[in-house]
Parts: C-alpha cells; sequence; structure tokens
C-alpha cells in the first residue's frame, strides 16, 4: 500500500536530514529501489534503506558518501595500486591453500558489487521486503498523528528523521541497505565453495547450517586463510563465507 503521507516525509527526510556531501547518492539509490521493486514493496524499501542510511550517518558517525560504492574507474586504479590488489592477492592465497587441501573443490570470488548490484540484491530480498513492510506501517502509523503537518515542516521532519532512525525493525534484513556494502569499495570479499561449475555452498544466509556448518566449509575456509591479512568470518550477521583485510 502506498502512503502519500509517508511519501511526503521520506523525501524531506533524504533533502534535509541526509548530510549534504551524500544526498545525491541517496537520491541516486532511493530512485533506483523506486524503479526496480516490486509495486508492493517500493516505499516500504526505501523507508527501510533510509534508515539505515540516517543510523548510520547519526550513530556510526559515518559519512556515506565515503563509504558510497566506486565506479569502474576506481576499482581498476584499487587493483592495479591499492587496498583492492592487496584483498584480491590475500584471497589468491586462500584459493590456492583450500584447493591443495580440497582436492576436486575451488574457491569463487564475489567481484565487487556496484550500487546497481546492490539495489537488485535489495529488492530481491525477503528479509528486507518483510522487516519494510512492518516499518511502513509503523511509519504511517506514528504519521497519522496530527502533530505531522503537510507540507512538512523542517521541525517535524528532523522529529521523523530521528523516529526513524531509531525505531527497531524485525528482521534484521540480510542485505546491506544500497551503496552501504563493504563490498562497494572492496573492503571485503565472499567465497563460495565451488565442485567444477556447481555451487555447493553460496552466500544464502538461511543455508548456513546446512551447507557452511554441518559438512565442514566453514572450518576449512577458515582454516585456508590462516597466514594471510585475511580477518573474519563476519560475526554479526554470521557469514562464514565473508572475510576483510585486516
Amino acid at each position: 500500500m502506498h502512503h502519500p503521507r509517508v511519501e511526503a516525509y521520506i523525501s524531506m527526510v533524504a533533502g534535509w536530514s541526509i548530510r549534504q556531501t551524500a544526498q545525491r547518492d541517496v537520491a541516486e539509490a532511493l530512485s533506483g529501489i523506486q524503479r526496480e521493486a516490486m509495486i508492493e514493496f517500493k516505499q516500504a524499501l526505501r523507508v527501510l534503506a533510509l534508515r539505515r542510511y540516517l543510523r548510520l550517518q547519526e550513530r556510526d558517525r559515518i559519512d556515506l558518501h565515503s563509504i558510497w560504492p566506486w565506479s569502474e574507474e576506481q576499482v581498476q586504479e584499487s587493483l592495479r595500486d591499492g587496498a583492492a590488489r592487496d584483498l584480491m592477492n590475500e584471497a589468491g592465497r586462500v584459493q590456492v591453500t583450500f584447493a591443495r587441501s580440497n582436492p576436486g573443490y575451488t574457491l569463487g570470488l564475489s567481484p565487487p558489487r556496484s550500487l546497481a548490484s546492490q539495489v537488485h540484491a535489495w529488492v530481491i530480498s525477503a528479509s528486507a521486503q518483510v522487516a519494510g513492510r512492518r516499518l511502513l506501517r509503523e511509519a504511517a502509523r506514528e504519521l497519522a498523528d496530527s502533530k505531522y503537518e503537510l507540507p512538512p515542516p523542517v521541525t517535524k521532519v528532523a522529529a521523523f528523521a530521528v523516529w526513524l532512525r531509531e525505531r527497531r525493525i524485525d528482521p534484521e534484513p540480510g542485505n546491506a541497505a544500497p551503496g552501504t556494502s563493504d563490498h562497494g569499495q572492496m573492503r571485503a570479499v565472499d567465497f563460495v565453495v565451488m565442485r567444477g561449475r556447481e555451487v555447493v555452498a553460496g552466500t544464502t544466509r538461511a543455508t548456513i547450517p546446512a551447507v557452511w556448518t554441518a559438512p565442514g566449509w566453514a572450518q576449512r575456509l577458515a582454516e585456508a586463510t590462516a597466514g594471510t591479512r585475511l580477518r573474519g568470518p563476519l560475526g554479526n550477521p554470521y557469514e562464514p563465507w565473508h572475510w576483510s583485510l585486516d
């Protein structure tokens, strides 16, 4: 369901509460979600993403623009002479060690994640869809209060931004909000276990117990990283495939 009052406040929060350095970035991400999401999730997924941007900016003191996905030119430059080159070199060492210890199996690597690829992952994420719809219902109830005027005055926009930033959500989405993934600037890499062209252990969180923990792939991947500069796996949320450069 589309809520006009929520729409008015989303637009104003994106324009007034996001710092100027990142306003264009956030606007691009929200527009991408609007274009790609199914109609019943368009507003829900945008309000959920906006909540994440506010939390990173205000609670974690992160300049959103500083973590925004690199362009292809920036990726190639870092691969030639930067942190991305070091990350790929260390990941290559892990691949060699893993293949030697596990005959018949190899490790695939995730590519850099552009904003477009992050938007796509966001709009198809089941956990983001569920959390977004719940948050949207709560936002609509909050904005139904007569204190939230239309058109939105700046003081009320600020009040709603605080409400949105501090609102708890359930479930926690399994994907980073578009533009905020560590993979956008190649600060992390995901490994997948392959047997030929078949993905034996991929990056779906719901399958971790069955395809990573029980068969021992999580432990074997961790063992293959020993002696490298890679640190992990990501602990919150737990992702045995996600490793970053120290």
